[in-house]
């Protein structure tokens, strides 16, 4: 290549940066630089001129970077073509080795090696693109002979820069050879690999020799032949390389050796397995052992069943209780063995539930001979939780229920002969064993009192607690006896209650009674006068029922609801609603109320559809509701946005469940988690994220680009140039300065959004304060803003209508009347800034929103649609041709409000158009 300077086209939106740049180049490079302000006007200028290289940023207004070379790729052919850019996304990089960039230089860092670094990258595309072009003819003539042979051959100098290759050669690397011509070795290989065969070649310049080598190559084995080949002085200019692939070789030697290793190691293996088999073998046989030892010597009834309801084992007791021996139940089901239906339907409906959800099941039921089982299953589970066998026992119960049922005939008898005592006492006392009899049968305690409280009888229940005999109670006061001698207070309580029962009281109320072995007993005692047929008194009739048990069960009762009571109630978060299938609400938790707004008072009652389903979810719920009641199942938990009392919206996290009341009536109960602070956070997180990304973007691009200049512009003043150049480079570094500022200011305002909560603003004091601002004093303003309408927005919405303004000002050209005015849209508001500008070009109108485009800084309507998106408010630009710009802010229906009825169409669907 001749010494003449190479031409190039330098493309950069940064003016500046195009001066210093086209210096930069000039001075340290052989080189004439041509600058272009943008894609499109480069490409202009390509048409006209004819460059050796392509220089490009890649983020600039209308056509960035990747659509030039797109661009210059399809119209201009192989141009050499290098991105010059402050953006380093990895996604960029790919697009502009997609579309065939020659090199890919990051701006920043010091100016004069940056900018070397540029100048080199440069050369060396075109020198690339030089030396393509000048071996396509060699390669025609070579091509016939590489494709000859079955070896790999590669023709390279000694910057190991490819001459010409063959298509074995270019098929290892999955390319086409003329792909690979021109390219050093260094883009095919990996480091180490490159490394390694540099050192080979420079020990064939060296020898000049022949030199054969074997190596892996990412598994495949090759056998390499580095030929040299001499110029005219007997120096090695280039080489030829034969590559034979010798992999199946190597490859079958290794199966060879890794056949033998195998089959040793699986031997060990074998082994190994075979021991721990064994023992595995043993352990299974032992635990069977275990099993059928206990099974076959219970006095329970013990069965095995498989999914399909079919016995897998049944133990010898089983005789006993059916008559049908063990081995004729293996492999049948309860329906095959012919047990009655009804017992059929309670034996499977018990499997089933257990092998569907894998819980315990018990059962109580009466065979046709009158035998009572308790019938408990047991699920059997894999390692997998899958339910594959069920484990029963059936135990005969009879006895018990039998106990059972005469301990209540008892009671029974017991109360239907209380008034027949009354009656016939004078009776039962002449016939004394009789009486005795009776006296003593009854399960309570019960004695006899003369008017005067000394005791007569007790009997035998009442004499086993405190384990004497009836002389050793008799004829002494009731409160004096062993009954209620260890408790002064209760001795006063039956003093007091024998003199109110002998007026003809009957008194009430609960006692305790210590037995012989010092436990106490809680009873439900009762005393009452004895009347003759004329209805004196004629002695008096204590009673006692030990309640103890009860008392025991309604301690744990209390306890057991004291403790959800409190776990409820620490849990700030949970509301909980209960509910009738007809949307009656009949329970409503402390947290409901400050969730929902309603109180407890104004929500028992009411229906539930009405208090927090919003209208449109209604049908769905009551579609819910039916389904619920007719399966017993509640619906799968969601996500729901419910209504608060006062009509705003509430995220919440909704469960179900379904209880049976004592009536048998099926009660709702709804549990609802608050997601309000989640929602706030996760929020906050992704406008956090937003601005992070968005501020990093512009640092990286905007304030990279001003800081190049700064440097490129201090470097050059350092390094000599004319008062006149130095002024000029000075004013360059001021600017860059000044638009960095700008930055870090817009920085500023961009951090203040969402910082503050939202409020309510009037929209007329908004704009009337926008109006009286000093810039904007020129304009003719028409505002037809209704006085009482508020939007809910960012406080700094004050920015928004300052932005439009300015920006009308500012591009608008001949803007002398801005209008305001607001209309609907459906159910939602329309406020609308117009001016008598220019107007926006249509492929304008979504672009001018985006951060970095624009003349100036670029950030004033991006920044606007973020205020407004902080409470779901859109902009867009609406304007038709040159008749000026029109912005529309829409406002949905629940951001807006009239803050007296005057108005009121303004928010009422069924004014809205």
């Amino acid at each position: 290549m001749d010494n003449q300077p190479l031409k190039i086209l330098y493309v950069d939106d940064e003016e500046d940066l195009l001066v210093l740049g086209k210096i930069f180049m000039e001075r340290f490079g052989n080189l004439t630089i041509d600058t272009s302000p943008s894609a499109t006007d480069a490409l202009e200028k390509i048409i006209k001129n004819s460059y050796d290289g392509i220089v490009s940023d890649y983020q600039m207004p209308g056509m960035d970077g990747i659509d030039l070379l797109r661009e210059v790729r399809g119209k201009y052919g192989d141009i050499p073509f290098i991105l010059f850019t402050g953006r380093g996304r990895e996604e960029v990089v790919v697009q502009a080795i997609e579309y065939g960039v020659d090199f890919y230089v990051q701006k920043g860092g010091e100016p004069k090696s940056q900018f070397a670094e540029l100048v080199h990258k440069i050369q060396q595309a075109v020198r690339r693109k030089g030396a393509e072009r000048a071996l396509v003819q060699s390669e025609r003539m070579s091509r016939a002979l590489l494709n000859a042979t079955t070896d790999a051959v590669v023709h390279f100098d000694r910057d190991m820069v490819i001459l010409s290759v063959n298509e074995r050669f270019a098929k290892r690397f999955d390319k086409k050879p003329e792909d690979l011509i021109g390219m050093g070795l260094h883009e095919l290989l990996s480091p180490e690999l490159f490394n390694f065969r540099q050192n080979k070649v420079q020990e064939v310049i060296r020898t000049k020799q022949l030199l054969r080598f074997e190596e892996n190559h990412d598994g495949i084995f090759l056998e390499n032949s580095f030929y040299p080949i001499f110029d005219d002085h007997g120096e090695v200019e280039s080489f030829a390389v034969y590559s034979r692939d010798i992999t199946e070789r190597k490859r079958t030697e290794e199966k060879l050796i890794a056949a033998y290793e195998r089959i040793a190691a699986d031997e060990d293996e074998l082994r190994a397995n075979y021991k721990e088999l064994s023992k595995s073998e043993n352990r299974i046989r032992e635990s069977e052992e275990k099993f059928r030892s206990l099974a076959e010597h219970s006095f329970d009834v013990i069965m095995i069943f498989d999914p399909d309801l079919r016995h897998l084992y049944v133990n010898p007791y089983v005789y006993e209780q059916t008559g049908i021996p063990a081995r004729d139940f293996i492999g049948k089901t309860h329906e095959e063995l012919g047990f009655p239906p009804e017992l059929t339907r309670i034996f499977d409906k018990t499997l089933l539930d257990t092998f569907h959800t894998g819980e315990v099941q018990r059962v109580e039921f009466m065979l046709p001979s009158g035998i009572w089982i308790d019938w408990l299953v047991v699920p059997v589970k894999d390692h997998e939780g899958t339910v594959y066998q069920a484990i029963t026992f059936a135990r005969d119960i009879t006895e018990r229920k039998r106990t059972e049922d005469e301990l209540m005939a008892a009671y029974e008898e017991v109360a239907a002969s209380e008034e027949e005592l009354r009656q016939n006492y004078q009776e039962l006392m002449k016939s004394e064993a009789w009486f005795r009899t009776l006296f003593d049968q009854t399960f309570q305690f019960v004695g006899v009192l003369d008017l005067e409280g000394r005791v007569i009888q007790a009997n035998q229940a009442a004499l086993a607690l405190i384990g004497g005999e009836i002389g050793a109670v008799l004829n002494k006061p009731f409160w004096e006896t062993p009954w209620w001698s260890y408790d002064e207070t209760s001795r006063e309580k039956i003093h007091d209650a024998v003199i109110r029962a002998k007026s003809g009281e009957t008194i009430r109320f609960e006692a305790v009674h210590e037995d012989p072995e010092g436990q106490i007993h809680t009873v439900d005692f009762v005393i009452k006068p004895i009347l003759d047929t004329n209805g004196v008194p004629i002695a008096l009739l204590p009673e006692s029922r030990d309640i103890s048990e009860l008392k025991k069960k309604e301690q744990e009762i209390f306890f057991a609801e004291e403790r959800l009571r409190k776990l409820i109630d620490n849990i700030p978060l949970l509301a909980i609603q209960g509910y009738r299938l007809d949307g009656t609400t009949t329970y409503w938790h402390d947290t409901a109320e400050q969730l929902y707004g309603y109180s407890r008072e104004e929500a028992i009652g009411k229906n539930l559809l009405d208090l927090i389903i919003p209208p449109d979810m209604r049908d769905e719920v009551r579609e819910a509701i039916v389904f619920m009641e007719k399966t017993g199942e509640p619906i799968p938990a969601a996500e729901l946005l419910l209504m608060r009392k006062d009509g705003s919206r509430v995220p919440v996290y909704s469960s179900h469940a379904i209880l049976t009341d004592i009536k048998g009536e099926k009660e709702l109960f709804c549990f609802d988690i608050d997601l309000r602070d989640q929602k706030r956070v996760l929020q906050a997180i992704r406008q956090a994220n937003r601005k992070l990304n968005l501020l990093s973007s512009i640092t990286r691009h905007d304030i990279n680009n001003q800081l190049t200049i700064l440097k490129s512009g201090l470097f050059l003043m350092q390094n000599g140039g004319t008062d006149e150049e130095n002024e000029s480079l000075f004013e360059t570094i001021c600017s860059a300065v000044g638009k960095i500022e700008s930055m870090i200011a817009f920085t500023r305002e961009y951090e203040e959004i969402g910082v503050k909560e939202p409020q309510w603003q009037n929209v007329s004091v908004l704009i009337r304060s926008v109006m009286k601002e000093p810039l904007f004093s020129e304009l003719t303003w028409v505002c037809d803003i209704p006085e009482n309408l508020e939007f809910f927005a960012d406080p700094l919405v004050v920015k928004v209508c300052h932005n439009l303004v300015e920006n009308a000002i500012k591009h608008g050209e001949r803007v002398k009347t801005i209008r305001v005015y607001v209309k609907m849209k459906g159910t939602d508001l329309v406020i609308v800034f117009e001016d008598d500008g220019a107007g926006i070009k249509p492929g304008e109108k979504e672009k001018i929103f985006e951060f970095g485009y624009g003349h100036n800084t670029g950030m004033g309507l991006p920044l606007s649609r973020e205020i407004l998106a902080i409470t779901d408010i859109t902009i867009k630009e609406t304007g038709e041709g040159e008749s000026g710009a029109r912005f529309e802010i829409l406002v949905p229906c629940d951001k807006y409000r009239m803050v007296d009825a005057e108005s009121a169409p303004y928010n009422d669907k069924e004014q809205a158009e």
